[in-house]
């Protein structure tokens, strides 16, 4: 093999690596993270997997006088006592009867637990960053994060801390 030759199959090799190395930036941009989805009303909502600590099967809860009427209560979670609230009241949503699957995804704020009261979990999905769109301008809220799609269905991914936060 020559010197021209040696030449031209370094280049080949370098050129190579250059688009792996692209492929494996572009790949890179795109992080993956999984979202909890769940009902709320009839509509799909979520919650990045990372704020989320567990999901309990609805639980005895126990009504606390003179609290606002989006906190259902309070339950016993393994000793600690854990507020309750409904995001449904809470985020102005309108009410339907409680199903059998209630559940009460617990999640973590200021340092404590608090559940969300939830008509029934769903999935948990792998999305990215890029699946996630603005909402549109009438229906914008700081609670919302930005809508979802996954084929025709419509999930919105709720900020933990805005739905929590006291008035």
């Amino acid at each position: 093999m020559d010197l021209d030759e040696l030449k031209k199959l370094q280049s080949q090799l370098l050129g190579a690596g250059e688009e792996e190395r692209a492929v494996e930036a572009e790949t890179a941009e795109l992080v993956t993270f999984q979202v909890l989805v769940f009902e709320l009303g009839h509509e799909h909502y979520g919650l990045r997997i990372t704020d989320v600590q567990e999901v309990v099967k609805s639980a005895k809860v126990f009504p606390v006088p003179s609290t606002p009427a989006y906190i259902s209560g309070v339950m016993n979670l393994r000793g600690n006592i854990v507020c309750v609230v409904n995001p449904i009241i809470k985020m102005g949503l309108s009410e339907g009867e409680q199903p059998e699957e209630t559940r009460i995804i617990i999640v973590k704020y200021n340092k404590t637990s608090v559940g969300l009261l939830v008509d029934r979990v769903i999935d948990v999905i792998d999305i990215s960053e890029n699946d996630i769109h603005p909402l549109p301008s009438e229906h914008i809220s700081p609670c919302i994060e930005g809508d979802i799609r996954k084929g025709r269905e419509s999930i919105r991914l709720l900020r933990p801390a805005e739905v929590l936060k006291r008035d």
